[in-house]
Parts: structure tokens; C-alpha cells; sequence
């Protein structure tokens, strides 16, 4: 008894304590609220804003005269006054380029060609137009929308029906290239990408780029873009890709154009020399190399290739160099990676074999996979030795392509989203905004307006005030209804029997109750803890006659 009543005595005190730590909460809530009443409001800007945005506006109109009207124009925008204008009417007209409330068409183009033509920050555009940065970025993505709006007058591919000027007037090229359509080549252009995506932006350049494919006609147009892809994939790749997309790169029929150079010779060669003991050595031995952190991204470090050639050598005794180890981790690879390609993901109904090294799966789950992807045809009797090392190795840093997307399949993306009513991206959101912009550069109004905007200040503050008011209200009672709560608990945990249900049983047992009314009698005290403390404190002889008074009167 004397051990129970000192756990109830814990018990009152422990939520008597924290019964007083609520109270303190409520009245620092209390306290906090009332310095937010009292706080001094911040100092009103002497100069009117109506003034400091005709400043602004003129600051700005002066700029664009000295843009379109000075001859240096071409090195500021790196186009003349009449092509600037061409191009600002062009976008109107054909782009949906729309002015805003406070900026102008020949503003926003003035902006982003400048951009495009210097690399330079959107802070420093800010800083000459007087204008904030949310503005210049949101201006700079919708003539960008615009501008890959005119991708289906400017980017049109040749059929091949014709053969090109420039090399019909040409005695070096024709008649030798008279079937040439253009040129296609892959460059390297820097991207900013989120720091666990950096490894596969980073190729052969330092820093994280995005390989685009471009092709070209003989007079320097371009007829075919494809960016996105990341630094690391190959130009192949990246060919192969974009000549079986949606908008795919069109090659004219009867063209001897392969989508991948035939290296039989070599690689019989590279067979010849390689075999599988030496594969699974050279694979064990980039495993290792990569778990001593011997690798920057996705490239191992010299000293990497250096230790491999050297284990190599030494189990197999050949001239191995290190130019024969990168070579064969470009056939490995590439056999890996096209079975990688396919299952990444992982597709329902296939699992890998480690006995066949080879993914496995019913015969008509293959036909449908054969059906939606040609390619997996090849891989249905192929072993992929060292799978899952390969994919440790490679596997996280593969390009996918994922971002890779023409002007043609953005417009289209673009079409799909407005027609379902849906916002996919900022540019949606910004296209909405520019047409009612409302920023700081706008409130150019004189006069009574200035009155206007103090009354809208205030009522921002009444705001913010009742805002606060009404989160230390609920937090009061938040901490009144968990007192509610904790007080429930506490009564629970008080009205506890004041001895264990075994020794209830026994004290019936002691005074003789007909075993017909135990049950009974058991579950009322059980029921009763107050009742069961008064027939405890009742004489022993008295108790069967108190017992039955209280089950009758109940």
C-alpha cells in the first residue's frame, strides 16, 4: 500500500509540474504579444515612390534610345537597330510576346539578347534597368517562350531533294558531296545542375556541361537542335537517341547513313586478346579502385589506372597498358549499358539471373517488352557477365537523357499543359503573371496615390497584427485542451483499485459469498474503486452485510 501511495504521490507532482510549465508558456505568449503591439513601426521613406519610379522609367527610356539609335548597338546586343526592331515585331506577331503594364516588347528582348550576348547576371541587368531580379528573370523566360515559339519557321530540315547551292558552286565539293544535306556535330555547353546530379554533367570538361547535338546546312542554318542530354553521354548515343525520338532527326531516304561505326575488326581484335578470367579481373580491380575513393565523379584518376595496369600485369604476365584497359572498359560498357538501358527501372515479370547472367521472364512477357522496345530482341539469349558490379560501378552515374527535349516536343508539352488547364512549369506561372504585373517598378502614380499606399501599408500591418493575435490565441488553446487532456489522464490514473484484483477475489473468498454471487459481487468492486476502498475499511464480520446493501442500492 505504502509503495502504491508514494507512485501516486509521484504521479500528482509530476503533473503538477507541468500544470505550472503551461501556464509560463501561456503568459510568455501573452507577453510576446503585447511587445508586438508596442513595437515602434519602421521609418516611413522620405522620398515619394511615385518620383523614385519616374526616375526609374526615364533612367530606362534613355537606355533603349542609346540601344536602338547608337552604332555600337551590334556590340551590345550583337544585332543592328533594324534586325532588333525586325525581330522585336517578329516575336509580337508570331511569338505571342505581349508588353506589360510597365515594360515594353523592345525592353524585354533589349534584356535577354543582352544576356545571351554577354553572360551576364540577371543582378547586373537588374542594377542598368533599374528594375528587380524577379522581373528581369520572369521578362528573360517569356521571350524565351517566344522565341521557341518561331522553331517551326526557323528550324525546318531538308528533304534531300536538292542538292545545295553552295556546293553546286563549289568544284571542291561537288560533285563528290552532292548528296550532303548538312552537317552534324555535339558541343558542350555549361549547366548548373544540383550536386547529386553533377557527376553525370561532368565528361571530359571540368565542370558539369550539357552535350547538344546540332545540325546544320551548308549555308549556316540550323535545322535541327537537341539539348539536354548530359556531359557524359556519347555522341553516338545521343545520334542514336535523336534519330528515333518524336521529332527525330530526319535522314532522306537511300542514305548509307549507319547509326554507328563499324568497329568489327577491332573488336574480334580486342576479343582475341581479352578473356573472361581477365574481364572479371579488370572489373574486381575498378571495384576496388572505387571503393579506395581512387575516382573524381565518374572518371578514375590516373593513379587508379596505374594500380589496375599494374595488378594486371602481374597475374597474367601480358603488355597491358593503360590504353588497352580504357579500351576494353569501353566494350565492356557498352555491351553493359545497352542492357542497362532496358532494365533499369526494373520492368514487372523480369528477374536477373546470376546463374545465365541474363534477365529472365514468361515468353509472352517478352514479346510485349520485344514489342514496345525493338532493342530488347538482342538481349532475350545475350549474357551480361558482371552485372551487378557494373551497375555499381556505372550504373549511378549513367546519363538518361531525361531533360534532353526539342523546341518541337517543348510546344507540344507546352499545348498539352494549357489545354489540360494545368501549370507545369515557372514559365507557365510567369506567363500568367506578365499579364497584370505588379511589382515595385509600377506604382508610378502621382498625386493622392501616395495616400493610397499608406493605407495599404497599414492595413498590411492590422494584417500581420491579427495574424499574430489569432496564432497565440490558438496556441492558448492548444495548451488548455491538452490540461483538459492531462487532467482526464491524471483522474484515470487516481481512480486505480487500492489493491490488485487477486487479493479482491480472496477477500470474498474470506467471508464466506455463495459462489453463485462471486462473479458478481467481484466485477461490481472491480467496477467501484471507492466502493471496494469502504469495504476494505469495514470491519471484517460487517463486510458480507455491507456488501449486499451496496449491491442493492445499485
Amino acid at each position: 500500500m505504502d509503495r502504491q501511495e508514494n507512485k501516486r504521490r509521484r504521479v500528482l507532482w509530476d503533473w503538477e509540474w507541468r500544470r505550472r510549465m503551461a501556464v509560463a508558456y501561456v503568459v510568455c505568449l501573452v507577453v510576446y504579444w503585447l511587445i508586438l503591439r508596442r513595437r515602434p513601426q519602421r521609418r516611413q521613406v522620405t522620398c515619394s515612390i511615385s518620383s523614385l519610379s519616374l526616375e526609374r522609367r526615364s533612367v530606362r527610356d534613355e537606355l533603349m534610345r542609346e540601344i536602338i539609335e547608337n552604332k555600337k548597338c551590334r556590340d551590345i546586343i550583337r544585332m543592328g537597330p533594324g534586325a532588333f526592331l525586325d525581330l522585336c515585331d517578329m516575336l509580337r506577331k508570331e511569338g505571342g510576346l505581349q508588353p506589360t503594364q510597365r515594360a515594353t516588347i523592345e525592353e524585354q528582348v533589349a534584356k535577354f539578347l543582352y544576356i545571351l550576348s554577354h553572360g551576364v547576371k540577371h543582378r547586373e541587368i537588374s542594377f542598368f534597368f533599374r528594375r528587380s531580379n524577379e522581373t528581369i528573370n520572369r521578362h528573360f523566360h517569356e521571350v524565351l517562350r517566344s522565341v521557341i515559339q518561331l522553331e517551326e519557321k526557323f528550324l525546318k530540315q531538308p528533304d534531300g531533294s536538292q542538292t545545295s547551292v553552295e556546293i553546286l558552286n563549289s568544284s571542291r565539293f561537288f560533285p563528290y558531296f552532292k548528296d550532303c544535306i548538312g552537317a552534324i556535330d555535339g558541343t558542350h555547353i555549361r549547366a548548373k545542375v544540383p550536386i547529386e546530379d553533377a557527376a553525370r554533367y561532368r565528361g571530359r570538361k571540368d565542370y558539369p556541361t550539357q552535350n547538344v547535338l546540332a545540325a546544320c546546312t551548308f549555308d549556316l542554318k540550323f535545322t535541327y537542335v537537341l539539348p539536354g542530354w548530359e556531359g557524359t553521354a556519347s555522341d553516338s548515343r545521343i545520334l542514336k537517341n535523336a534519330l528515333s525520338r518524336r521529332d527525330k532527326l530526319k535522314v532522306p531516304q537511300g542514305s548509307n547513313m549507319s547509326e554507328k561505326r563499324t568497329i568489327d575488326d577491332v573488336v574480334k581484335k580486342d576479343r582475341e586478346y581479352w578473356t573472361a578470367v581477365m574481364d572479371d579481373a579488370l572489373i574486381d580491380a575498378l571495384l576496388h579502385q572505387h571503393h579506395l575513393g581512387n575516382r573524381n565523379g565518374s572518371v578514375f584518376t590516373t593513379h587508379a589506372y596505374d594500380n589496375i595496369v599494374k595488378e594486371l600485369q602481374e597475374k597474367f604476365e601480358k603488355p597491358i597498358d593503360k590504353q588497352k584497359v580504357k579500351n576494353r572498359i569501353k566494350t565492356i560498357k557498352s555491351n553493359w549499358s545497352d542492357c542497362y538501358d532496358v532494365f533499369k527501372n526494373g520492368l514487372s515479370g523480369f528477374a536477373w539471373s546470376p546463374i545465365t547472367k541474363m534477365w529472365s521472364a514468361e515468353p509472352e512477357v517478352w514479346e510485349s517488352l520485344i514489342q514496345a522496345k525493338p532493342k530488347a530482341k538482342e538481349l532475350k539469349n545475350k549474357p551480361i557477365p558482371n552485372y551487378n558490379k557494373l551497375v555499381e560501378l556505372y550504373g549511378k552515374d549513367r546519363a538518361t537523357g531525361e531533360q534532353a527535349e526539342t523546341a518541337s516536343e517543348m510546344r507540344q508539352r507546352w499545348a498539352t499543359s494549357i489545354g489540360e488547364g494545368s501549370m507545369e512549369n515557372i514559365e507557365d506561372i510567369d506567363h500568367l503573371v506578365a499579364q497584370n504585373e505588379v511589382t515595385l517598378e509600377s506604382c508610378d502614380n502621382v498625386g493622392d496615390n501616395n495616400v493610397g499606399e499608406a493605407s495599404s501599408k497599414a492595413k498590411k500591418r492590422k494584417t500581420s497584427k491579427n495574424e499574430d493575435m489569432e496564432q497565440i490565441i490558438g496556441a492558448i488553446q492548444n495548451v488548455a485542451s491538452a490540461m483538459r487532456d492531462g487532467n482526464l489522464i491524471f483522474e484515470r490514473s487516481m481512480a486505480r483499485l487500492p489493491i490488485p484484483e487477486q487479493e479482491v477475489f480472496h477477500l470474498l473468498d474470506e467471508i464466506g459469498i455463495d459462489s453463485r454471487l462471486q462473479t458478481r459481487a467481484y466485477l461490481y468492486l472491480i467496477k467501484n474503486p471507492d466502493m471496494l476502498r469502504a469495504f476494505i475499511g469495514y470491519p471484517m464480520e460487517k463486510r458480507k452485510e455491507l456488501l449486499f446493501t451496496m449491491m442493492s442500492d445499485s
